[in-house]
This record gives structure tokens, sequence and C-alpha cells, in this order.
């Protein structure tokens, strides 16, 4: 097939191409390694032939890296790394734009997986009929999607740089079938072979006509920078996630082995750079040093960052190495090791030339077939098509589109989403009333928007940190005067846990019954609230708070980083205001800054301190390399608050405790409400030292890796840290004299999160889902307004978090308030009477989720409807703690809130792990200046295309090297550096892991 790619060729001719580049052996590991530059093995994707295997959210992607940078990141195409939550999405994974399919594969027409349609837009399944058509191929579609955003962004964000990840559905097939459009078809002449049945012509014939349409996108791509003015900045990789399919079509001559398996043919693969940035004096040259998948996360960043970038903004160890100075110079490769796989039953470890396989099936690859090279495609090198969709209907493909998958729940006979009773008469009156309902919500959603990023990274560089970027002009701000006077009025503290999960607390925990001694205790004299709803990530659940008010009605129904309250919208801290309240934030605020009104500052806190952004690192204070640490409305610069030393865990809990000092002192008459928007115990997880050693590493009958055990014994040692924080902030209390006039509730924001740490038990789902799991968390009150009655009781009404305004308005004005101070809305309900008398719920209605469309996830009385609404998983817990490491400052013993240092523990906190080797080696090799100088200049604002081409054959010009057969004895010295070997038990032991793998003796070892 020399003819059927011609714009490819000419690619390679004008950039460096790759001889010995390797990926892994099928999309899921190859595409986890890329987006995060470490191996499947340590992400849980190695086993290929887990299809509903997700990318862990504790990864950070390429795509958030390159967020840091400024850059704006789209995705087109195949994501394949999970659909169970919303925060598995690309969109939450470090894209701002995401247009494909989730799955592992579609109909090229129906655009299906399985009986399920699935293209999507962002968060949301593509509607537009056009793009729906079944006669429109999904190619086509992916095609002028890519060339619409290259478009788009020159016209929209010309001054941002840009990283597109175009993962190609080409050459993949669907349940074995392949289906391309007839006018590729008609290029393609039926293929000459002996004794080929008729199901094989048609799948080569069509392998053929796919591989013309991938590089006519690839020719087109390039048209679309060069239209756009890109071109000449632009580093173009194409590449291969795997080897060619098993199936005939797909040829990986001359090397043994097809996608799936580990061998040369499964696993080494096309790759090549097409860049004005390479010397001209290398294009068209191959390079022949060694190269891995995992190397492009740390090449590509280097490349963005100028040569500046020092490690990933998770802390998290790579694999991948920076290869761009030995490409650019056709250098030797810093590269010397390759882990192919390793699991119970295979290993295949490559150390430079050397690779030994055990368990590793050999398959042939020899193409059966040839094409007629008369038939060259009508067009020619770079002869640029028009983007606008191409229709061919294709007769085979009568899949259906996605129908609603709706379910019915009892929750107060089935609290754990167990039993569907849609079908059950019992419940149709009900049923149709929900259905009612959710069409009247459906309309109330309000369409989410986020502000432009002009000019951000910028204003962020030039403030030093995190800071507001655009121009103040709103004039809806409110001005709130005291309409309220109630002599009695009590303190107030709402106390928001960020991704607690609903059985790691004491009192309700089966495996960490031990870390929350206080909490516990202020369970047993308070009220737990045992179906208290709220929303299932941080962005609805805190505008919920704020307002008292569905998050549909906010624009806030998804999970968006950059989503922002609306300026129109009255906080609870407004209403307090009103009331006579002093009030005061501590935390997350997550609500939005683009301006100097969106700050909490702004509204309605006399007093802030915190962080904007959903998170930053515990002990940085950073968000994506930028100091986000304000107090009131400007940033932090007191060098001990800031040190690196200092985890922000102490920092808040200390200014928390400040804020009722400060108030007791200068306010003694003035009643407080503060807001403590915790950090803990949000991932990612790094705790300090005297915490971890409470908790240990947990014990497990599973087989555990040493990296998943760190993140449990952190996950354990913040939970503990947050009962001190309450242990503490309840001392504060007592201590000036206000713990008998406050109200003091600690809540979740949304369930724990998917990955090990968080437990939900026994309810299925996380954050991120609609299910129990996802909404239904921790809850209690404390107050010596309690009655006797119900001290150390449950309340079992539903509850929702909207319900908190109304519920503490009535509270501050002795039930004098008439409703929100702008006269909006309000969804929640008053709780209080109800609680203290134990009495039925007010709280008849719960919306979790409504999306405009279709979905919608909606509660009547704890009867839940799910509407096109996919289930989750269950969530059970695969480790215990041991039980004689209680907290020492269990109960009342208060610590000193003054600033505590710990010195890192270098083996187990993640940002003080030694950084890859190879980064050093590439940086140290730089050592002219203006070198440096140009590379940050000239690549630092350049755009990054990344083609990941699904199944696409390898080039038959690469040549057979002999495969030669060394004694064990040379083996043993080339592994040494990854096995460490007992020889007795036959086994090895992984690197920084606790994971024990049988190993027979060593045997066939190739050297490639």
């Amino acid at each position: 097939m020399t003819w059927t790619t011609p714009n490819i060729d000419s690619l390679v001719s004008e950039g460096v191409s790759f001889k010995n580049y390797f990926t892994h052996e099928s999309s899921l590991p190859s595409r986890g390694a890329l987006l995060t530059g470490r191996y499947p093995m340590r992400l849980g994707l190695w086993n290929s032939g887990i299809t509903d295997a997700e990318l862990p959210l504790s990864e950070y992607t390429i795509g958030s890296e390159l967020q840091t940078l400024g850059y704006k990141t789209y995705m087109i195409g195949k994501w394949s790394l999970g659909k169970s939550t919303v925060y598995h999405n690309p969109i939450n994974r470090g894209f701002d734009y995401f247009y494909g399919f989730l799955s592992d594969s579609i109909d090229y027409y129906t655009k299906n997986a399985g009986n399920y349609y699935d293209l999507y837009e962002g968060l949301d399944l593509v509607s537009n009929e056009d793009e729906k058509d079944e006669s429109v191929h999904s190619a086509f579609l992916f095609q002028s999607k890519a060339q619409k955003i290259i478009e788009d962004h020159a016209n929209n964000n010309p001054d941002d740089p840009m990283f597109l990840l175009y993962s190609m559905q080409l050459m993949g097939s669907y349940g074995n079938k392949y289906s391309a459009p007839d006018i590729y078809l008609s290029r393609c002449d039926v293929p000459s072979g002996d004794s080929m049945a008729e199901t094989e012509i048609t799948n080569l014939q069509n392998y053929c006509a796919l591989n013309l349409m991938l590089d006519e996108a690839i020719g087109n791509l390039t048209c679309a920078l060069s239209a756009n003015g890109f071109h000449d900045n632009t580093i173009l990789i194409v590449t291969s996630d795997n080897g060619g399919s098993s199936n005939i079509e797909g040829s990986n001559y001359p090397y043994h082995g097809n996608m799936g398996d580990h061998s040369r043919g499964g696993v080494s693969v096309n790759a090549f750079i097409h860049s004005k940035l390479i010397p001209s004096g290398l294009l068209g040259q191959v390079y022949n040093g060694l190269m891995h998948v995992t190397d492009w996360y740390p090449t590509i960043m280097q490349v963005a960052s100028g040569l500046q970038w020092t490690g990933p903004i998770s802390g998290n160890d790579i694999d991948g190495l920076n290869m761009w100075t030995a490409i650019t110079t056709l250098g030797d490769s810093p590269r010397s090791e390759i882990i192919h796989t390793i699991n119970d039953d295979e290993i295949s470890v490559q150390i430079g030339s050397l690779k030994y396989d055990r368990g590793i099936p050999v398959h042939s690859s020899v193409p059966q077939f040839t094409f007629e090279e008369d038939l060259n495609p009508t067009y020619s090198n770079l002869v640029c098509q028009s983007p606008s969709l191409v229709t061919d209907q294709d007769t085979d493909s009568t899949d259906d589109y996605l129908s609603d998958e709706n379910a019915l729940y009892d929750l107060s006979t089935d609290p754990y989403e167990l039993t569907d009773v849609l079908d059950e008469s019992t419940y149709s009156d009900t049923y149709e009333y929900l259905l009612e309902r959710a069409q009247v919500w459906q309309t109330l959603v309000t369409d989410p928007t986020s502000p432009s990023d002009t000019g951000k990274h910028k204003s962020w560089k030039a403030c030093g940190g995190i800071c507001p970027w655009l121009t103040d002009d709103s004039t809806t701000t409110t001005t709130i005067e005291q309409k309220y006077f109630y002599e009695d009025a009590p303190n107030i503290i709402f106390t928001l846990v960020d991704d607690w999960g609903y059985n790691d607390v004491g009192y309700r925990s089966s495996y960490m019954d031990w870390t929350t001694p206080t909490i516990d205790r202020l369970a047993s004299e308070g009220v737990t609230l045992d179906n208290y709803f709220t929303y299932y990530s941080c962005v609805p659940s805190r505008g919920a708070f704020l307002t008292g008010r569905y998050s549909i009605r906010l624009g806030l129904w998804q999970a968006r980083e950059s989503a922002e309250l609306p300026l129109t919208e009255t906080t609870i801290a407004q209403e307090m205001q009103s009331a006579g309240y002093r009030t005061y934030m501590v935390g997350k605020w997550h609500m939005g800054f683009s301006t100097t009104s969106h700050l909490p500052s702004s509204r309605g806190f006399d007093y802030y301190y915190g962080y904007l952004n959903g998170f930053v690192d515990y002990w940085t204070k950073e968000y994506g390399g930028y100091l986000d640490l304000h107090e009131n409305t400007e940033l932090v610069t007191d060098d001990d608050e800031i040190s690196s030393d200092y985890h922000n865990g102490y920092l808040l809990q200390s200014k928390a405790e400040y804020a009722i000092a400060d108030h007791a002192t200068n306010y003694p008459n003035q009643p407080m409400f503060m807001y403590y928007a915790m950090q803990l115990i949000h991932g990612v997880w790094s705790a300090p030292d005297e915490f971890l050693d409470r908790c240990g590493y947990p014990d497990t009958t599973d087989e555990i890796s040493g990296y998943l055990s760190d993140v449990m014994g952190n996950y354990c040692a913040l939970n503990v840290m947050l009962d001190e924080a309450i242990t503490n902030l309840t001392c504060t209390l007592e201590s000036y004299g206000m713990a008998d006039n406050t109200v003091l509730i600690i809540v979740s924001d949304n369930g724990g999160e998917s990955t090990v740490p968080g437990n939900n038990s026994p309810f299925r789902g996380a954050k991120g889902s609609f299910s129990r799991g996802g909404v239904s968390v921790n809850g209690l009150i404390h107050s010596k307004y309690i009655p006797d009655s119900m001290k150390g009781q449950s309340y079992e009404g539903q509850m929702h978090i909207t319900d908190w305004l109304p519920t503490l308005m009535g509270l501050a004005t002795n039930g004098e308030w008439t409703g929100s101070y702008s006269g909006a809305d309000i969804d929640g309900v008053d709780m209080w009477d109800a609680i203290m008398t134990n009495s039925e719920s007010p709280h008849e209605e719960i919306v979790h989720y409504a999306n405009g469309d279709e979905s919608i996830s909606i509660q009547y009385n704890m009867v839940k409807l799910d509407k096109a609404i996919i289930p989750p998983g269950y969530t059970t817990p695969l480790y215990t703690f041991d039980e004689d490491n209680a907290p020492e400052n269990s109960l009342y013993e208060c610590n000193d809130p003054s600033l505590i240092y710990d010195t890192l523990d270098q083996s187990r906190h993640p940002r003080g792990a030694t950084k890859n080797e190879a980064i050093y080696y590439t940086t140290e090799t730089m050592t002219q200046s203006t070198l440096v100088g140009y590379m940050y200049n000239k690549i630092g604002e350049s755009a990054i295309i990344v083609a990941f081409i699904g199944i696409f054959m390898l080039a038959s010009i690469l040549y057979v090297q002999r495969v030669h057969f060394l004694k064990n004895t040379v083996v043993s010295d080339v592994v040494e550096r990854y096995q460490t070997f007992d020889e007795e038990e036959d086994s090895f032991l992984l690197p920084n892991s606790t994971t024990t793998l049988k190993m027979p003796k060593l045997d066939n070892v190739a050297a490639l």
C-alpha cells in the first residue's frame, strides 16, 4: 500500500521518523501511558482485556499540565479511559473542549457502542441532527471538528498556545468490521490472495480505503494549520496506539506479533514528528534511539515550557523521559529500559537491545495480499479537502440510538439502590408524578457559562499568583442593610469537608472507626443526619449551599472548574449580614474569581482567608504553578504562611481559630457566622509525617501496589488531621466562651472520591455519580440548643444542602426571615423544627441533577427516579488500618494552632521525591543560554498536535533484525536494575512496590 499515504510520506520527508519507537499492546494501556507519562501497571491499566477499566482520578493528564502553561487544550475522537462519572470525562481530565466517543469503539455510521449512542461534545451527548445522521461517516465528522478547532482557536484565542489531541477512530474496527465510504472503496481494487473468504476480501478493501481516509485527514489537518497561520509554529506528532489488528488486514511485517501481543509486531509502531523547529539538516532523517509512548509527556512539557518544566503538578513519579534534545540532534537516547508488561502470567522487559519475554505468545504477521498500485488517489500531496460533512449510507448499520435508561428506587426500603421498582404497580402514580416534575425542572435548567480565558495567565504572572484577570464592570453587587434584629442570635459555624466518604467517619466506619474521636463525641452529643443529600461534586454543592437554590438554576449543574456563581445571586453571607452577623470564610472558594466582584469579599464575607480554585497543593499552596492563597482580596506574602514546609491543613486550621479569637476580642456584641470550607480531605493526598505515623500502611488481603498503599495511608492520616482540626475548633470556642451559644454543623460537599481511598459503603457510586454514594453524605449538628431527647439521635427525614440557608436564617432571626434578600425563589426548606422534634421532613422533592435534555435524577419522599442515568458500581473498603494507632490528641486535648513545621519524609511525600533523572540529564546538556532562550520564545508559545492513530499498520520498510538467544547469566546482569531476585522462591519485587510476582528461570531473551 505504498501509494495510499502521499500526505504522510511528504510530512515524513520533512520531519524525523522513528525506527525504535514502542508503545503498548492495545489502546487502553497505551492511551493511559500517553496521558500520564506512567507505565500502565502503575495505573491499573495493564490488563487490556478489562474493557471498563478507567484512568484513576488521582492521575493528572498532560492536558492538565499544559493548562498550567496557558495552553488551550482540545481533544477529538476516542477517549476509552473511563465514563462511569462526569469526573472521568475528558472535560474534567484537562481538556477545555472534547468531541468524540467515550467507549473503546463505535460504529462508523450510527456512532453507537453496542446499543448505546456514544457521541459527546463536552459532557453532553451530541444532539445535532446533521451530526447524528447515520449516513455521515464519523471519520469525516472528527476531521471536520479538528479543522474547525484550529480555525476557532486562531480567531478566538490567538494569544494562547494550543494543544490538540486528535485521537483518531481510523484505522480501528467496530465489532471486527470496517466500514469505509464508497468514494474510498472505489479507489481500492479487490485484493488478490489464495483461498480468501468473501468477508476477508471485504475487510481488506475497507482497510485500504480507511488508510486513504487517514492520509486525507492528516493532509487536511496540515492545510488547516497553514490556512490559519499555525504551520510554522506547530509541532505535529503522528503515531499509533499499538500494532495492526490480528485480523488479516493489519500488517506488522516483518515483525511477528499483532495488536494484543507484547511481541514487536504488537508494540513497535510508526511515529514521526513534523515541525519547522527541527533543524533543517535533520529533515527526512530516521532517529534510531529507543523511545516509548510515556516519553511524549515529559518531551512535550519540556518543549512547551522552554525546558523549564520540573515535573508533574501531581508530584507523581513518571516513567517517561524528555527526548527532545536527543531527537533534534540525533543523539543517544536517554532511555535504556522499557517495561512492556508485568503481571502474574506475562513479563516483557527490555533493557537496551535486549528483551526478555515470559509467557508471551508468538504470532506471525505476513501480508497475504496486494492492491493495485494503478489506483492512486485522485488527490496528491497536501491538496486540501473541505471540512464539510460527507455522507455515505452503510446499509449494514442498524444499531438504535440511545434509549432512556430509567430506574426507580424506594430509598426508604432499599437505601442501597439495588432494586428497580419502575414496573411495580404500587409506584405507578409516583413514577408519573416524578416524570411530570422532571419535565418542569428541565425547563428551569440554566446553561453553564464560563468567563473568557483571554489574558488570564499573563495577569497571573504579573500579579505573582492567582488573581482576577477581567475588567470589573458589574453593577449587580448588592449593598446589604440590616433588617432583622434578634438579640439572642446564635453563632453559626458551617464546616464543609471536601470529598469525605460516607463510611470514613468513626461513628459509621467499620475500618477507620478510631480516626475521628472528636467528631464521634460531637455526634453523640448532637444529631446526625442519616438521609442528608448534597450534589455529586463540589461546584454544584457549594453554589447550592451559598444560595439555597438548586444548581440547575445557577448554571452550576456541570462540574466545571471554571464555573462561577452568577453575580445576580445573593449568598448566605449577605443574608446573614442582613441579620446583623459579622461573616467569615476560611478555605476553598471555587465559585469564580475572574473579576473582583466574584471574590468572597464581594459576596458577603467581611473576612476571607483561603484559595480560590478547586484545589491547591497542600504544601506549596499553588494551583498549576501559581500561588493561590488569599487574605481578603490580596495574595498572601507572609513567608511563614506560604512556606512549602507548612501544610495547608495546619494553616487553614489556624486561620479558622484566629477568626474565632478575632471575633470574640473585637466584635463581642455581634453574632458570628463562619463558613469553614476545609481542604481536607481532598487529594492529592499528602499528609504530614506525624499523622502518617499514626496510621501506618494499611493491611490488605489483596495484592496492592506500594503507591496505592501510600495513598491509603495518606487518606487515613488526613482523616485523623480532620478530626484534630475539629478538636481545636471546639477548644477555641470553649476558650473564648462561645461554645454554649454556637451551632456547629459538619457535612461533606459530596461523596468520597471514586479512587480507592474514599469509601461510601454501603452505597454504590462515588463523587461524580448521582447514586447515593455520590450524593448521600455525612452530616451532623452540635449545639446546646438541641433538646436532650434528640442528643445522640439520628434524624432520618430527607434533607438537602439547599436547606441550610433557610434553616440557618430561621435560627439567626428567631423565625422572622421572610425570604431571600434579592427576592429570588429558594428551593431549600427550614428544617430546624423537624430535626429538633424528629418529625416528618417538610422537604419532599429533591432535584439531584438535570441537564435540560433527557437526563435527570429527581427524588420525592425518598423515592428516586434516575432517567437516562447510568448507574455506577459499588465502593467497598479494600483495606484496614491498625486500630492500635489511636490519635494522641483524642477528645479534648487541643494543639497549639501556631505554625507547625514538618520535615518531609522524602520516601512518602510525593513532592519530596527525587525528580526524574531524565529531566536533569537533558536540561544539563543544554549549556548554551541562547539556545534555551530560543526554545522558550519559539517553542513555549507553539501549538502542539498529537495525532494518535488507532490500529495503524507498520510500514514494511523497516528491516528484519536477527534474533539472538542469550544465556541466563547475561540476562540476569541485564535485568538486575529492574528486579530483585529471591533465589529460593523465584520471585521479584518491582522498585517502589510491595507487589511480589512469581518468576521462572530466565530463558528466551531476544536481542532486537
